[in-house]
């Protein structure tokens, strides 16, 4: 059980924190494309095309649409866990409790 519940936890941390890094991490490249002149257009471009995605999904806060996304990505992870979770213990599960017609037998 417990193990169930630590791979939960582990899972619903990677899924908050991976959103994030890389969030930041188009920020940091576009930010580092916008150092070269020839590519400046492009790198403004990307940025205000980044927050203004955020800043929908933040009710106009990009750090709230950033944040949106984080607790999405947890939900999801989370869920896509407990489900394989659920599909490995099922051999246990049909190893415990036989089929009803073998009861009769």
């Amino acid at each position: 059980m417990s193990y169930n519940l630590r791979s939960l936890l582990l899972t619903g941390l990677f899924g908050v924190i991976l959103p994030l890094v890389m969030i930041v991490g188009f920020f940091i490249a576009l930010l580092g494309i916008g150092l070269l002149p020839p590519l400046q257009s492009i790198s403004t471009t990307g940025i205000a095309g980044l927050t203004d995605i955020l800043s929908i999904f933040g009710s106009g806060n990009v750090m709230q649409g950033m944040l949106l996304i984080s607790c999405v990505g947890c939900v999801v992870a989370i869920l896509f866990d407990a489900y394989n979770l659920w599909i490995l213990a099922s051999p246990v599960r049909q190893a415990s409790h036989p089929p009803s017609h073998e009861l009769f037998n």
